[in-house]
């Protein structure tokens, strides 16, 4: 059914595709976009292909270097047919390259997030796969699908994306390990997975995790710890770090340039426990305050233009709403 919603897509003969990350590209967008863009070569190879994104953190950037992905600089879009966005549930969250719609041309979404109801407004072509780990797992069924097996280079994008998502392995289901196996086969190295995707925590994200701590609010909704900060980056590693430290859910703002970026994390318990899920409460939040959000139940993040302090405090509203008609949180 997915190669078939993907072929489809190619049924106007594209020259030209540029195949997007979300800002701040992971490990998992940018070697899915890696492997989407070596699965058309296999598929359509008249077609050119580049990869774009608005940056990347930092294993991506190390990633790049290391597998020889080549990324475009930022490029006059009129000269491409069509769009792939990965590992992405709205345009939004492709920073520089959010204005892609308006060229009117074909967009297709390969995602494991909840589709945004504006995606699904502007295009026919996603394919979405909540219960899968990663991108990199849809992507890797695409290949299987197509009866095509990844190169050894693929594979190993392939298996980087996969582990990364999946927190290790730690989020991962059957089919999760079945991908694994077939990518080793395919000639990625596992221990060469874990050695690129070990990174030492520089000074200036050790700082703002420090700061989160310092500033942290604590709101106890039924005996769920909700905790709250805000640093100036860093924001995602900054919810990590108030996890580690005890919290059940865990939201981080941070003010850039013109823009607020809120990130929110869950743990596994009070999402089986309460059936919270960040994902959907970070959609709701873009018709409450300016902004476009999305993601898992247990991740999620929110990009605006409203004061960070107001759309969190809408943010804890909807939490506390949701926990209103939940079971409370045992007591030790």
């Amino acid at each position: 059914m997915a190669l078939e919603i993907f072929k489809t897509f190619f049924e106007n003969n594209p020259k030209k595709i540029l195949i997007l990350c979300h800002q701040n590209a992971d490990p998992d967008a940018l070697c899915s976009a890696y492997a989407i863009k070596n699965l058309i070569a296999n598929l359509f190879p008249e077609i050119e292909c580049l990869i774009g994104a608005d940056d990347l953190n930092k294993i991506s950037s190390i990633i790049l270097e290391d597998l020889k992905i080549s990324l475009a600089e930022i490029v006059n879009l009129e000269i491409f047919d069509a769009f792939i966005a990965v590992d992405t549930n709205n345009v939004e969250q492709l920073g520089c390259y959010h204005m892609v719609p308006t060229f009117l041309k074909p967009i297709i979404f390969i995602d494991h997030h909840t589709p945004h109801i504006y995606t699904t407004q502007i295009t026919q072509y996603v394919i979405t796969d909540e219960t899968s780990s990663s991108t990199a797992e849809i992507v890797y069924k695409l290949f299987k699908e197509a009866d095509i097996k990844p190169d050894p280079e693929t594979a190993m994008a392939l298996l980087l994306g996969i582990t990364y998502d999946s927190k290790h392995f730690l989020l991962a289901t059957g089919s999760t390990f079945k991908a694994a196996t077939d990518l080793i086969d395919a000639g990625a190295d596992y221990p060469s997975v874990i050695e690129k995707l070990r990174t030492h925590m520089p000074r200036s994200e050790r700082i703002a995790r420090l700061k989160a701590m310092n500033r942290m609010q604590i709101h106890d909704f039924k005996n769920w710890l909700v905790t709250v900060s805000n640093v100036s980056a860093y924001e995602a590693s900054a919810c990590r770090a108030l996890m580690e430290a005890g919290a059940d859910i865990a939201i981080v703002g941070a003010k850039r340039k013109n823009e607020i970026r809120i990130s929110a994390r869950a743990t596994q318990n009070i999402h089986k426990k309460t059936g919270i899920n960040l994902g959907k409460l970070m959609e709701e939040l873009g018709t409450i305050v300016k902004g476009v959000g999305g993601g898992h139940s247990t991740a999620a993040g929110f990009n605006g233009e409203e004061n960070h302090a107001k759309a969190i405090k809408h943010l804890l509203k909807l939490i506390e709403k949701h926990l209103e008609n939940s079971q409370p949180a045992p007591l030790d």
